[in-house]
């Protein structure tokens, strides 16, 4: 290692066991020279070096960037640096290089070096901060890039082999062997290592991506078409969904927060309850953009409603004039429309709009209703029909949707008790799919709701669960009393029976249907229809005319579309938080209603049927 000292002076050996060196400028006479030289050779004992590195000829290291920066000659710095010293360790080899004054040289010095042991005596440097080295280098390297060979034998079906080989064996006795390997003290190895460099060429490169700004994802449900295979893949595997809590009715009814429970914890209850918090955030969104091609609609206001006497869901809404061309009805039919309201999402057709223009202003309202409407009037055709065969009631209904000259792809969810209709025993004469559908459920005491955005019909039950069993059932939705705006109550109060008879015409039955623990003393007026042509039908239209008795109110709510209720459609159980107690209702309407003003405002107002027992 080779280091150039400028000594100042001649040297006198100091008393004590420390020495100055001075690194000045100055010299005796008096002048400044350029540079001047001095070696210092130093015997330190073999150096040990550890090293360990590692290489991975699969990474790609790309060239970031490259620098070239002016540089100037840095100034002269003298300091004075005093340093303790003391006797170095015994070497077994001596060597002394004579020293003189050394020229100036302007050509580069390249040192090799390594790592040196840490010697014994403690050295103290005064140091202060360096000038901005004004170079850059850069390093060429080409990247290596991965390659995979592929080593593929030939193959073929064996032929049976039929014969029997026996193969002798004999135990093998254990044999304990003992290895000895000398070992000493290993001997350090040190190595070194240099390259050559050059200044750097300056580079420059630009890469452009597509942005836009991100937003979070709607509340609710969306897919994207997916076009189905010519031959259908064969499946690999067949996971298990280990789900440890049983279905519900609601829950596998379509909702935005349907909950799939893997985990090991016990269940929920079913309910989804809203928080009791000071100040409620909602960020309300409402788009409306026509169908298939998706071109936004401008909307001033929307109501949107459906109750249990209603089958499809109706909307309204104010548009400005200059949107009358996007809903105006084609060749085809209606316009078809998709709306969007804080993440819950209804397909509905424009049936029809109205058109005021004053001078220096204009108004443009539309209505419609969803796509269940497609199975009534004045879309579906009517028609009269008497089974030759015997049907359940849902095969009746079902045969409803497969008309022809109807809009296809209609479902039929079934929630009701399904029973035998026999031959002859029930017809109609000049009624639309939809006007045959309601009528069966009714029959029984049920009604129909039309899916949201979906092609599927709702048959439900209007008790599914006894006005006097609901305290000991887990609600649909628990909400605070806190959660909800206006609150208005409107008492009503009904006979008090508890039997009905029950029957049908021709080949029908006759049923007596007492609510059970009563002495069936107070009778309801005797209900027939066609279609009681058995006990389950009978039980199921009795059992809703004895739940629809005695001291009763319907209570209406207006409260946000917050996330955590989502949707509050008709059949569902809530219960209501007041204080230290709570009650219980079923949702039988429920509207929607957004406006814009100075700001977005949506509401959800439903209506809540209420038992006092």
């Amino acid at each position: 290692m080779g280091l150039d000292l400028d000594f100042k002076g001649a040297w006198t050996p100091p008393a004590g066991g420390s020495t100055n060196l001075d690194f000045g400028l100055q010299q005796e006479n008096g002048e400044t020279p350029e540079a001047t030289s001095a070696t210092i050779r130093i015997q330190l004992p073999p150096p040990t070096v550890h090293i360990r590195a590692a290489y991975n000829n699969l990474v790609n290291r790309k060239l970031e960037a490259g620098g070239r920066i002016n540089w100037q000659r840095s100034d002269w710095q003298a300091r004075a640096t005093q340093d303790g010293w003391g006797d170095t360790g015994h070497d077994r080899v001596a060597t002394a290089l004579a020293w003189n004054h050394g020229q100036q040289s302007t050509a580069s010095l390249a040192s090799r070096s390594g790592e040196n042991v840490r010697s014994r005596d403690a050295s103290r440097v005064h140091w202060d901060d360096t000038e901005q080295i004004a170079e850059a280098t850069t390093e060429h390297f080409d990247p290596l890039w991965p390659k995979h060979d592929l080593l593929g034998l030939h193959w073929g079906e064996g032929e049976a082999f039929a014969d029997a080989v026996v193969s002798p064996f004999v135990w093998l006795v254990p044999f304990p062997s003992h290895q000895l390997q000398p070992w000493q003290k290993a001997v350090a190895l040190s190595k070194r290592w240099h390259f050559g460099f050059a200044h750097g060429i300056w580079q420059s490169k630009r890469w452009g991506l597509p942005w836009e700004i991100g937003r979070q994802p709607r509340f609710g449900e969306s897919h994207l078409p997916v076009n189905p295979p010519v031959e259908p893949p064969q499946p690999k595997y067949h996971p298990n969904l280990d789900f440890i809590c049983r279905a519900t009715r609601a829950g596998v009814a379509w909702r935005p927060l349907l909950l799939l429970d893997f985990g090991a914890h016990p269940c929920p209850s079913g309910s989804f309850s809203v928080p009791i918090l000071k100040v409620y955030f909602v960020s309300n969104s409402v788009d409306v953009v026509r169908l298939p091609g998706r071109e936004p609609i401008p909307v001033k206001s929307i109501q949107i409603g459906i109750d249990t006497d209603s089958w499809a869901w109706g909307f309204s809404a104010n548009l400005p004039y200059s949107a009358l061309e996007l809903i105006e009805p084609t060749s085809s039919g209606p316009v078809e429309i998709e709306i969007t309201i804080n993440g819950v999402t209804w397909v509905m057709l424009v049936e029809g709009f109205d058109v005021r223009r004053e001078f220096g202003q204009s108004s443009l309202g539309i209505r419609g209703r969803s796509l269940a409407a497609y199975l009534a009037e004045p879309y579906a055709p009517k028609r009269s029909f008497v089974p030759t065969s015997p049907f359940t009631a849902r095969q009746l209904a079902e045969q409803e949707l497969t008309r022809p000259g109807l809009v296809t792809g209609f479902n039929l969810d079934w929630r009701l008790p399904d029973w035998l209709v026999p031959t002859g025993s029930w017809g109609y004469q000049s009624l639309s799919p939809m006007g045959v559908i309601g009528h069966i459920a009714e029959s029984v005491g049920g009604y129909l709701n039309a899916h949201t955005r979906l092609k599927t019909l709702v048959a439900k039950s209007r008790y599914p669960e006894l006005p006097w069993n609901w305290a000991t059932l887990p609600p649909d939705r628990s909400l605070p009393i806190d959660v909800v705006k206006t609150l208005n109550l409107r008492w009503q109060e009904k006979p008090s029976f508890n039997a009905v008879y029950v029957s049908g015409e021709r080949q029908g039955i006759t049923g007596h249907v007492i609510r059970s623990g009563t002495a069936g003393d107070a009778v309801a007026p005797m209900v027939v229809d066609g279609l009681i042509t058995h006990a389950d039908a009978a039980r199921e239209r009795g059992r809703t005319i004895l739940a629809d008795t005695g001291k009763q109110a319907v209570v209406t709510l207006e409260l946000p579309m917050l996330n955590s209720v989502g949707l509050l459609d008709p059949g569902l159980l809530i219960a209501v938080g007041e204080g230290t107690t709570n009650w219980r209702g079923l949702v039988r309407a429920t509207s929607i209603a957004a406006d814009w003003g100075e700001s977005l405002t949506v509401r959800q107002t439903i209506e809540v049927e209420r038992h006092y027992l």
